[in-house]
């Protein structure tokens, strides 16, 4: 107490063959995950480690360490996480994106505003890149996230991220801007979206009805 460890360990491997007496093993994947966890006066804190198995060689292929519910001072309700981490901001701006970094998400003037910050460099697979990816991948991103009314049944959003570095595909727009709006009803939910890239304009008007 207060903090409890957690330890788990997963393998797979993958067989070829024409037949099952021909099959013959052509790979296998061990991975291992330790987690340590628990509450502090300042929040609850939580970190872990994931090691994969290449080869003859165990490396370590992902880490994060965070805090929740933070309480430090007048600087309250916030969480923050170092390393490892993912987020999604809107579908025409980040709609999911996983990355190595510093995320912040905090709240301000009574709950009334939640705000997102973001900065890492970019990850493909959440954990179990090779060993030596993040330091080739000259790829980043950053971005910030600001909701108006976050817990209400009408709710507007500011989005704004950016990608940069040599690693980064042509193809992606460099920055993105938008502006959301979420609007729930007893049995209905309406919501909006209109981005730019500096080049173009796109806009979304997803809505669900509930019978």
């Amino acid at each position: 107490e207060p903090f409890r460890f957690d330890y788990s360990a997963d393998w797979s491997s993958y067989y070829l063959g024409n037949s099952m007496p021909d099959l013959e093993r052509r790979s296998l994947h061990f991975t291992q995950i330790t987690k340590i966890f628990g509450s502090t006066p300042y929040g609850d804190f939580d970190t872990y480690a994931i090691f994969n198995r290449f080869g003859e060689s165990t490396e370590v292929t992902g880490y994060s360490v965070g805090l929740t519910h933070g309480q430090i001072g007048n600087f309250k309700n916030f969480s923050i996480r170092g390393f490892d981490a993912s987020r999604a901001f809107s579908p025409l701006t980040l709609p999911g994106k996983y990355f190595r970094g510093v995320l912040l998400d905090a709240e301000a003037f009574d709950r009334n505003i939640k705000y997102t910050l973001l900065w890492g460099r970019d990850s493909l697979v959440f954990g179990y890149l090779p060993s030596g990816v993040f330091g080739q991948a000259e790829s980043y991103i950053e971005g910030a996230k600001v909701t108006f009314f976050p817990y209400g049944t009408h709710q507007y959003s500011l989005n704004y991220a950016e990608g940069y570095g040599n690693s980064r595909p042509d193809y992606l727009k460099k920055r993105a801007y938008s502006v959301e709006t979420e609007h729930r009803f007893s049995k209905a939910f309406l919501a909006s979206e209109l981005a730019h890239d500096e080049e173009e304009f796109a806009g979304l008007i997803p809505g669900k009805f509930l019978i």
